[in-house]
């Protein structure tokens, strides 16, 4: 009886597959436009009127994880965490309200290689979005304040994470295979490099590695 439902659900599948019309090549995506700008950072922008949104995503090569400073791992997940906790011109939460007023997004994060930053919001917002991310990236505050309630809140998931076996074990794996190489840095850092950490351990983290000239943007959208 077994080879006998076999056989049918084969016969059954190839009557299926015979009937189904033959696969398409995907449609090759538009080339976007690229320009540099003047200090150095590089756009790829594909206009495209059809939906009222734009959405960003950049890249900073040189400003992931496995360019923390020696002892200080998580250095640079915390620093890119803190980049939307403040400028010299907004604080956390004007950022906050100012985002949630246009039902805009703006995230930055590190990743092993590269920090990214992403967004998206209406069209008629878009330029505002790129000024609070402005700010964000040229300008921000690292408030110490802040500095201690992203550390805090870093340091108690660090410990959350001892009871839940699938990050335990995601973070040994990547401990045990990868060593002392840089990819062996937790973006969480650790409790003893959290507790060594300082804004100012941050700041210079941040100046040093978050360059224009390293960065790739892409833009696509309704724009002009």
């Amino acid at each position: 009886m077994r080879r006998v439902a076999a056989t049918a659900l084969m016969l059954t599948l190839a009557a299926a597959l015979a009937a189904s019309p033959p696969l398409r090549a995907a449609e090759p995506l538009p080339a976007p436009e690229k320009i540099v700008l003047k200090n150095g950072l590089t756009v790829y922008f594909l206009a495209d009127q059809s939906v009222p949104l734009v959405s960003f995503r950049m890249l900073v090569r040189g400003a992931g994880s496995a360019f923390d400073p020696a002892g200080l791992e998580g250095t640079a997940g915390l620093a890119a965490a803190l980049l939307t906790k403040g400028t010299a011109k907004m604080s956390a939460d004007e950022i906050a309200e100012a985002l949630d007023f246009m039902g805009a997004s703006l995230s930055v994060s590190a990743d092993d290689e590269y920090a990214q930053v992403g967004g998206r919001s209406l069209a008629e917002f878009f330029p505002r979005l790129m000024a609070i991310a402005a700010d964000c990236l040229s300008v921000p505050s690292f408030s110490p304040d802040e500095f201690a309630k992203e550390r805090s809140r870093r340091a108690d998931s660090l410990k959350a994470a001892k009871d839940n076996p699938g990050i335990a074990v995601r973070y040994y794996f990547q401990k045990t295979y990868f060593g002392g190489h840089p990819f062996g840095n937790l973006a969480m850092g650790t409790e003893a490099s959290l507790a060594k950490m300082t804004a100012e351990s941050l700041k210079t983290f941040y100046s040093e590695r978050f360059r224009p000239d390293r960065a790739v943007a892409a833009v696509v959208g309704g724009i002009t």
